[in-house]
């Protein structure tokens, strides 16, 4: 049996790396849409049996129609495909109020498609697939510390820990158990985030045949455990995450290997261009020829450029910014100049003379390169203005 795991969709999370449209939308969202419509061909194709989504299915806790309707989309593919789909409850999908809590996700139609669960709270199933073939799946939305009754982040982590530990001795140990959840890792000190999270130590799965954890944006394999990772976000929602690569994890029961399969997302492409120093007839041509060399098709762009101050004045942000749709670049999302500053010294020397035309006379023999016959007019005007 497979069973696919996507990462943290954040349908909505535009974060100003597309172009706001005059219905409301981004071009950011149809990025989203791709990515997650890549994730449900390949598991159609490859006859997945599972999808699980590790939950922060929208990046707000409410989310606008259009960004319910790209997910409603999506998960009505996987209903009529046929393939078993868990939306379990992350942190940004949630809104707490007092002691109780409530979540979009419960009132998306999804909810009442076949072959589709949405889960607010933990749980603990099997699934059997049309080979007879089944696993045991704990499945473990979003824990806020304030859904546990205790005093530090310890306590409150390890009540957590109790909770899954109950739920996977409750599975039958004949068939696989495979884990996912909405949390971050214990990795040595409580303090980690903070010290305001709930964190699971992995040692909690070791009964598990595979365990799956998202919250955590980037992809990690956890060393102390086989199939035990953090899947990642599954699009690059910062600059931050522009080197890193964003991956579907299928688990096979029958081999007991989780495949990676990288996701085609949007590239996110920070470009540093230094001109300090040049004058101003060097400046458009090296801009032109930085420029000209760039390769951002279908890229997300954004540009810094380090100019001395005395320049900046040249520089036209609009302009720039057509130049690099010219490069083909999918959407600009900012262009930054970052001016030099010259520090000044001055040497004050001259102050050090005794009179008016002294201090005027010593600062023509510091500061300028003049001819004798220049300076002796410049000294005999200097002697009628200051009055010597």
């Amino acid at each position: 049996m497979k069973v696919a795991v996507c990462g943290d969709v954040h349908i909505g999370a535009a974060k100003s790396l597309g172009e706001n449209r005059s219905d409301g939308t981004n071009s950011r969202f149809d990025d989203y849409e791709a990515t997650l419509n890549f994730c449900i061909d390949h598991c159609i194709k490859e006859g997945v049996d599972i999808f699980i989504q590790t939950g922060d299915l929208f990046e707000k806790r409410n989310p606008s129609p259009e960004e319910l309707n790209i997910a409603d989309r999506c998960i009505k593919r996987l209903s009529a495909a046929n393939i078993s789909t868990f939306i379990i409850m992350g942190n940004h999908d949630y809104r707490r109020f007092g002691g109780t809590y409530t979540s979009a996700l419960s009132s998306m139609p999804a909810k009442d498609y076949t072959n589709v669960r949405i889960l607010l709270e933990p749980e603990a199933i099997s699934v059997t697939n049309r080979y007879s073939e089944r696993v045991n799946l704990v499945l473990f939305p979003f824990r806020d510390k304030r859904m546990y009754k205790g005093k530090t982040t310890e306590e409150l982590s390890k009540m957590c820990e109790s909770d899954i530990l109950n739920m996977v001795d409750s599975l039958n140990p004949k068939y696989p158990s495979v884990f996912v959840g909405h949390n971050f890792f214990y990795q040595g000190s409580y303090n980690d985030f903070g010290g305001s999270e709930v964190l699971i130590n992995p040692n909690t799965f070791k009964k598990c045949s595979a365990s799956f954890m998202g919250h955590y944006h980037s992809f990690k394999k956890i060393k102390s455990l086989d199939n035990c990772f953090y899947t990642g976000s599954m699009e690059r929602n910062t600059y931050g995450e522009r080197h890193d690569d964003k991956y579907l994890l299928v688990y096979d029961t029958n081999t007991s290997l989780t495949e990676k399969i990288r996701l085609p997302t949007r590239d996110l492409c920070e470009i540093e261009i230094d001109v300090s120093g040049m004058n101003i007839t060097d400046l458009g041509k090296e801009l032109d020829l930085k420029i000209n060399s760039l390769d951002l098709t279908n890229k997300i762009s954004r540009l810094k450029i380090t100019i001395d101050e005395n320049m900046t004045g040249f520089l036209t942000k609009g302009k720039l910014k057509e130049r690099l749709y010219d490069q083909n670049a999918h959407f600009v999302s900012s262009i930054n100049v970052n001016p030099v500053y010259t520090k000044i010294s001055r040497n004050l020397d001259p102050l050090k003379e005794g009179s008016d035309y002294a201090i005027f006379n010593k600062f023509l023999d510091i500061e300028f390169t003049i001819d004798e016959k220049l300076k002796k007019k410049i000294l005999t005007a200097a002697k009628d203005i200051i009055g010597v």
